[in-house]
């Protein structure tokens, strides 16, 4: 790979930015914790500690969710199966997740976030990005660097001892991730903007936040491998191949310039749908159970819609096996509000099945959504449904989501919160942080 670092083209686009990053050095602070899911795991049970812990999401499971710092340094990846995880060690530890542990210690460190700046901008479950220049003039600190290091202390002293993270500063967030992500674990690193064209020279697409291995493949296939390499290919030829949104978004990355996406990370997003899938341990051939795993699907996604004040007129199930699979898709005169209407959509359709296949998956959707439905005079029979769940929301989020229950047939053993994200949905689970 040929290192591109030519100070004369980059400077033809950096005239302008240069004297705006200048006159804030270093203003950005990313901090990114080590192996957030295994870390913990580790930190409960010192046993675990300086072994290779994979994390799945319950016993049974064959997908690696979270892995230590010590299974990563065999070759172990997030994403990775448990079979091809064993054969890099024979001493591999593995471990079921802890969702309620987890949230609890991310409320933790939100509210960390929040002492220390009044709008942290937290970029995933364990990243945030800090405004140094909204951080109150109580925080003493006599550099970026000691605040970082304070940052560290801060975070084991909440935590655990074996809790570690990474903290990038400099003048961009762009940059500030970048640096923290390939800086060694548990360090406090810095970057000038007038320092930033080696580490755009250095720093491999694959690796860059928001590129992507698919457009890091497109890429190389011009001979493209690092940000700095991108003012080579020329805008025009940029926007043949890629559009005009990716050729400035690309041009913007190879300056060390923040992309859209990292720009706009405290804006409200815009849902369009409300989902929650499951898979199950084994094929399940049982119709009746079958519905039980619908119906506490249908308690999540109702749920989730209630948090979010989002309401759908379009529904759709769907049900997969080895090799088969089926779906359903209706669409209503009026807003799906409770739970009851919701699950008897879902059983209208299986029980019209004139046979079941064995099912492994389910999946349950709303969409064709709108915000906040108009207070009716006379509530209807649904309305007065959703009245009594939003307080069975309150109740359950107080005393635990599995001390009341549905008094129907079939009271469903419902899954565990799923982590999409944020646990799906970072504004429900902090809403009261």
């Amino acid at each position: 790979m040929n290192k591109i670092y030519s100070h004369e083209n980059s400077e033809k686009n950096i005239s302008q930015e240069h004297i705006k990053y200048s006159n804030h050095p270093l203003r950005w602070m990313h901090v990114d914790m080590n192996s957030y899911f295994a870390t913990l795991l580790q930190q409960e049970t010192p046993y675990l500690r300086g072994k290779p812990v994979v994390v799945v999401k319950d016993i049974g499971r064959t997908c690696v969710i979270a892995c230590s710092k010590e299974a990563k340094r065999i070759g172990v990846k997030t994403g990775m199966s448990l079979a091809d995880a064993k054969k890099r060690t024979q001493n591999l530890y593995v471990v079921p997740v802890n969702f309620p542990m987890f949230l609890d210690c991310t409320k933790k460190l939100y509210k960390m976030w929040k002492e220390l700046a009044p709008n942290p901008e937290i970029f995933s479950m364990d990243e945030v990005f800090l405004d140094m220049n909204t951080i109150p003039t109580r925080v003493k600190y006599k550099s970026e660097k000691e605040l970082g290091f304070f940052i560290q202390q801060n975070v084991k002293r909440t935590l655990g001892e074996w809790v570690t993270c990474n903290v990038g500063i400099g003048p961009t967030r762009l940059l500030a991730k970048i640096l923290g992500e390939i800086s060694e674990k548990g360090s406090v690193c810095s970057i000038l903007w007038t320092d930033r064209l080696p580490l755009l020279a250095d720093v491999l697409f694959v690796d860059v936040c928001g590129v992507g291995r698919a457009l890091a493949k497109k890429l190389a296939c011009f001979g493209v491998y690092t940000p700095l390499q991108i003012p080579f290919l020329g805008k025009e030829t940029l926007i043949s191949y890629f559009g005009s949104f990716w050729a400035e978004e690309l041009l913007k990355i190879s300056n060390g310039e923040d992309p859209s996406f990292l720009q706009r990370i405290l804006a409200e997003p815009k849902e369009r749908s409300v989902g929650r899938t499951t898979t199950g341990f084994s094929l399940c051939s049982d119709r009746q159970e079958i519905l039980r795993v619908f119906f506490a699907l249908c308690c999540e996604v109702m749920k989730k819609s209630r948090a979010l004040h989002l309401y759908g007129r379009t529904v759709f199930f769907f049900m997969m096996g080895r090799t088969q699979s089926a779906h359903h898709r209706i669409t209503c005169t009026s807003a799906i509000t409770s739970t009851k209407t919701l699950f008897e959509f879902a059983q209208q359709w299986v029980q019209s099945l004139h046979a079941i296949f064995p099912v492994i998956r389910w999946g349950v959707y709303l969409s064709n959504t709108q915000k906040d439905l108009p207070p009716s005079l006379f509530p209807s029979q649904d309305e007065k449904h959703e009245q009594i769940e939003r307080v069975l929301d309150q109740l359950q989020s107080k005393y635990g989501s599995r001390v009341l229950r549905y008094a129907i047939d079939f009271s469903p053993t419902l899954p565990d919160e799923e982590v999409t994200g944020f646990f799906g949905e970072k504004r429900i689970h902090l809403q009261d942080v």
